[in-house]
């Protein structure tokens, strides 16, 4: 897992990951850290997966993050009707209180 410590490292990773979309994945993720929530990055791992390598962001840490635990779970829990056996945690970033 990628260790992103500062706002700054989270920043560089998103303009790294997504090129393109960064601003657009960035207006998603602003309002989980203004509640104090952070931002969990899972990677498909599955080698059979025609989505192999792509990534999903979830909020984690409070009653309204979709996931509600202080350190994301490794393995992306299912959430909704998605299926996310194959999601794995890849970075994750909580900006501090």
């Amino acid at each position: 897992m990628k260790e992103l410590n500062t706002r700054e490292e989270f920043d560089a990773f998103v303009a790294q990951e997504w090129k393109e979309y960064a601003p657009d994945a960035m207006t998603i993720v602003e309002p989980w850290f203004q509640r104090g929530d952070g931002c969990a990055v899972y990677r498909n791992e599955a080698m059979d997966s025609m989505g192999l390598g792509d990534l999903q962001m979830v909020s984690f840490g409070s009653p309204a993050a979709q996931i509600e635990a202080d350190t994301p779970p490794i393995q992306m829990p299912d959430i909704g009707s998605s299926i996310n056996w194959k999601f794995r945690l890849y970075a994750a970033f909580r900006p501090s209180s």
